[in-house]
């Protein structure tokens, strides 16, 4: 795809939203879904399409409902 730099932004973004104060609340896997949706939408990729058909249900530690 040629967009590494979105995935370990998106990755450097996680990291640090689940090691915040307070945990990784449902508000902060809210907010951090909307951000990635954001961030790969403005390089034209469509989120649930890249993480495939689970989205981001698919990721351990990551509950937010669709």
């Amino acid at each position: 795809m040629g967009k590494e730099h979105l995935f370990f932004r998106w990755i450097e973004l996680l990291q640090y939203e689940s090691s915040q104060p307070g945990g990784f609340t449902m508000e902060r896997q809210t907010a951090i879904v909307a951000k990635a949706r954001v961030m790969f939408d403005e390089q034209g990729i469509e989120l649930n399409e890249f993480l495939g058909s689970e989205g981001v249900r698919g990721l351990p530690g990551l509950d937010v409902p669709r």
